[in-house]
């Protein structure tokens, strides 16, 4: 099994290398294209995988509402295809700092749906093109959108990120972690103060 995963990690980087040379040419134009198609691609998949949990009755608010950090993506794709200025400055931050590094990691060690269900599964499925999305769209806008990973950047990543984490936090704490199975979420917090450590740093640089 393992080596079946680790073989579906492979492909899935030699495909993001394919895509982003096949991809080299392209205009702002049409990677802002493909950032949509994503964004409605992932949000139906999400909402399909949603669906799926409450069907097999797996409520548990962890495991079916997008609280993971790489599901920042979704937001991230949505603000690149319909907003400007500051808002798809966030996005555009995210894209660039966060999901090149987070989607690596995924594909390097795979968790989440690769450890409950068969590789062909459509979650699993999901989850590999998912990262593979992150990897391949960060690479793209660093690449061709010319996005600098400056002081500047930072503070909009820093932002983005300790941002959503406080507004997950509150929702939690409403919402009572009693509806949470799995209690990892707490360490993401400690983001949050480190977001805003770069933050203070940088602003004045």
């Amino acid at each position: 099994a393992n080596a079946v995963i680790l073989g579906c990690s492979m492909i899935c980087m030699g495909l993001i290398i394919l895509f982003v040379y096949l991809s080299r040419k392209i205009s702002e134009k049409s990677l802002l294209l493909i950032t949509r198609v994503m964004c409605a691609v992932f949000i139906i998949w999400e909402i399909a995988k949603i669906i799926f949990k409450f069907i097999i009755g797996d409520t548990y608010l962890d495991h079916w509402l997008p609280l993971y950090f790489c599901s920042l993506f979704i937001y991230a794709l949505a603000f690149l295809s319909f907003s400007k200025g500051s808002v798809y400055k966030l996005g555009e931050a995210f894209i660039s700092g966060g999901c090149i590094v987070a989607g690596l990691a995924y594909l390097i060690i795979p968790a989440t749906s690769l450890m409950d269900f068969p590789i062909y599964h459509f979650l699993s499925i999901h989850s590999m093109l998912f990262h593979s999305s992150m990897v391949y769209l960060g690479i793209m806008y660093i690449y061709k959108h010319r996005v600098k990973l400056n002081k500047v950047d930072y503070c909009y990543y820093a932002a983005f990120v300790g941002g959503f984490l406080l507004f997950w936090f509150g929702f939690l704490v409403v919402a009572g972690f009693i509806a949470i199975r799995d209690k990892q979420y707490s360490f993401l917090f400690l983001i949050v103060p480190f977001s805003l450590v770069g933050f203070f740093i940088t602003r004045n640089k």
